[in-house]
């Protein structure tokens, strides 16, 4: 494999990864943030576990992100990863925010709101 056909082949790869990474919020979120899958999420998991999840994982997301930039200071086509890895911390925030939307009103509707 030439030289030319690998960079060829990395920019496709990361116009590719961009594109999923923008696409990756408008896919996931209406699948996984329903109103009645998240009011189950709520109500039958222990209380806090998701939220922690969530944040677990968005810290997750800022370190494998650190790593992957300072290698792509390097090899300028993991920049690409580094989107995958933004839009995949974005999505996760989106979703903690409605997750705690719903839970409000679940403890708005049953009458305890501490």
């Amino acid at each position: 494999m030439g030289a030319t056909t690998f960079a060829v082949m990395a920019a496709i790869g990361a116009v590719l990864s961009v594109i999923i990474a923008l696409a990756l919020p408008f896919v996931l979120l209406p699948r996984m943030a329903r109103f009645s899958v998240l009011r189950e999420r709520y109500l039958y998991s222990r209380r806090g576990w998701i939220l922690v999840g969530c944040v677990l994982v968005m810290v997750a997301h800022i370190v494998i992100a650190i790593v992957v930039a300072a290698a792509a200071a390097v090899y300028p086509f993991l920049w690409a990863t580094v989107a995958l890895i933004a839009s995949a911390f974005v999505t996760t925030a989106i979703y903690m925010a409605l997750y705690i939307r719903v839970a409000r009103s679940v403890r708005r509707q049953s009458g305890f709101f501490p």
